[in-house]
């Protein structure tokens, strides 16, 4: 039969956590390849033709429910699933807002793929982007740090920096943990001392001070980054980009 149509399906999926759900799907009209393939010249090429066509109305139809899906949930990354030869057109179809948050493309056979396949495909792209998306603010606060910019590397300048509210964005190494004291009034976060330099008041120790910086920083509105990636924090334990340069540390009694 010529010019035989069959569905294309298109489906949306959205991972949080570790857990996939489907969002929606679209079914489209395509030409099967079958039915052009032994057939030549004119013929063939208008089939062929309505295919390609077929293809793009359906890539522009994902792309509108892709957008209005990523404008209602707020979706940071784009993952990008289907057939090889058609990752790369549909890509160049979608808008330049979503284009720039593909975090990376898998191959799958929409109309196969399973609920495990689509979760592995994806759980592993968002993993590389994210240990790729650490290196890349580890290695950027390290090089501000070593030109003398507005930088805090280790434990010490980066408890000083959250106990004035300097931390823009807080760098942690992975399960990183250490005792350390912290003043009652909120002034002071260090890794000894029993009474804070700041305002004469008793120091509480706590059993990890990392904790207690990463809430303040938080509640300063800064940023917090736990970094799995294997990078040269791991030497400093903390680092932090700054929002204005430290003054001088105060002298304690430790």
């Amino acid at each position: 039969m010529r010019g035989g149509t069959r569905s294309r399906v298109g489906a949306q999926w959205e991972l949080y956590q570790g857990e996939l759900r489907e969002t929606g799907k679209l079914n489209d009209e395509t030409v099967r390849k079958a039915d052009y393939a032994g057939f030549h010249g004119l013929e063939e090429d208008g089939t062929r033709n309505r295919a390609g066509e077929l293809a793009k109305r359906h890539f522009r139809h994902v792309a509108a429910d892709l957008g209005s899906l990523c404008a209602a949930a707020g979706g940071d990354l784009v993952i990008v699933g289907g057939h090889r030869d058609e990752l790369s057109a549909f890509i160049e179809i979608l808008p330049s807002a979503l284009r720039s948050r593909v975090a990376g493309t898998f191959t799958a056979d929409p109309h196969t793929a399973t609920h495990a396949t689509v979760r592995d495909a994806a759980a592993a792209i968002v993993e590389r982007f994210e240990r790729d998306e650490e290196r890349e603010r580890v290695e950027k606060v390290l090089e501000t740090a070593a030109a003398g910019g507005a930088a805090a590397l280790g434990l010490e300048r980066c408890l000083w920096a959250g106990s004035v509210a300097a931390v823009d964005l807080l760098l942690v190494q992975e399960d990183a943990m250490t005792p350390g004291v912290v003043c009652p009034e909120g002034h002071w976060l260090a890794l000894a001392g029993e009474t804070c330099p700041l305002c004469g008041a008793r120091t509480r120790d706590t059993a990890d001070v990392i904790d207690e910086l990463v809430e303040a920083v938080i509640d300063t509105g800064g940023a917090i980054e736990h970094v799995e990636a294997e990078t040269a924090l791991r030497e400093h334990t903390l680092a932090a980009g700054l929002r204005f340069p430290l003054p001088p540390m105060p002298v304690s009694d430790a």
